[in-house]
Order: C-alpha cells, then structure tokens, then sequence
C-alpha cells in the first residue's frame, strides 16, 4: 500500500497524490459525483474533490479507523470495519462540486454540435439553457446546436441536488457577404476554353 495514483491517459501513466493523506495505506476507494473516497488501514476514511491534489479526513463519528471496504448509494458512503458498519451522510461535500466540461466560453461553427457532458454520480439531470428549463432531457449529456448558456441540476437523491457551472456557447457565422467580391475579383478570358486566370483587382490598386 502506498498511497493512491492517477492517471489521466488510459493508464499508460500514473501520478502519486497523497497531499493531506496521513495513512497512506488504502484499502478501498470509492466515488460519489465528483468526490473520491479512499478508506486506509488505521487512518479512517478521506476525501478529495479535486482529483486527489488534496485529501481531508472524514471521520466523525468512526470508532474504527480501520477500514475494510467503502460502498457508495447515491449520497450515503458506508465503511466497513471489523466491529461494524458506518454511515456517512456527504451530501453537503457534493455542494459546489459538480461540472460540465468542457468548460468556460465555447465557439463553435454554426450549424455544427458539441456534446457536453456533466460528471457521473446523479440520479437525474435537468438541463437549463439561459435558466430555461430544456424539456426532456435527463441524462449525463446534452447535444448543443445553439448559442446560449448552459448548466445542470444533479440530483444526487431525492434530498440532495446540486447546480454545475455555467459554459456559454456562442455561434461562429462563416457565411460569406457575396457583396463584399464585388468588383474584387476578376475572371478571364471569358468566354473560357481550356484555362481560366483568377486576379484579386485589391491587389492590384
């Protein structure tokens, strides 16, 4: 056991974070949203909402910081251990974490789509497009063809929800104003018989 690693490539490299992790031994990892849970070997349970660059523990109310295996139901996390079973309500951690990537502000071409996507973990998803609710749409991912601002409720359960960040689409109009060629473009010979010559009359005055 030696703390716990990362990779953002399929695996092909892993990256040591332990930052704040005094137990290095884990025994079990577990995730709810965008939290990671890891449960060591006498240091209790910890958690990370930023990809492991930070670990806090978690352990109010543990009386065995041994733990076993970790299981996650919507927003409730269960440590076993050798004298019982723990129950951790960690629906306040899940605030302000959710997320849509990608993120920030989005061009692209009109009458193209991009898919965003919001993080796993939730029960529903209800998508909003400049705070309007989009009918009909409750899964992970939204396909996008118009320019707005867009986010989403995770309902974790019943009880539990959080708003993601906001990514605003805008459109990039790659139409071509035909009266700006005008008088800038001339074609000869005309009438043509095997070759035709293309000047740009700008270049020349």
């Amino acid at each position: 056991y030696n703390g716990v690693y990362f990779s953002t490539d399929n695996g092909d490299n892993f990256i040591k974070r332990v930052n704040g992790l005094s137990n290095q031994s884990i025994n079990s990892l577990a995730t709810i949203g965008n939290i990671i849970f890891a449960g060591s070997d006498g240091g209790g349970v910890f958690y990370s909402s930023n990809l492991g660059l930070n670990w806090t523990a978690l352990n109010t109310g543990l009386t065995n910081l041994t733990i076993k295996k970790l299981y996650s139901n919507q927003t409730s996390l269960f440590a076993c251990t050798s004298t019982g079973l723990f129950k951790i309500d960690v629906c306040s951690l899940l605030q302000n974490s959710s997320s849509i990537s990608p993120s920030g502000n989005i061009e692209i071409s009109n009458g193209n789509t991009l898919e965003l996507k919001a993080n796993l973990g939730g029960i529903n998803y209800i998508w909003y497009k400049d705070d309007v609710i989009i009918n009909g749409i409750n899964s992970y991912n939204y396909i996008v063809n118009q320019a707005g601002n867009y986010k989403v409720i995770i309902e974790y359960s019943s009880t539990c929800n959080d708003t993601s960040n906001t990514v605003n689409i805008t459109l990039q109009n790659l139409s071509i104003n035909e009266n700006s060629l005008d008088n800038k473009i001339n074609f000869y010979p005309n009438p043509v018989k095997e070759l035709i010559y293309i000047t740009n009359l700008t270049d020349t005055e």
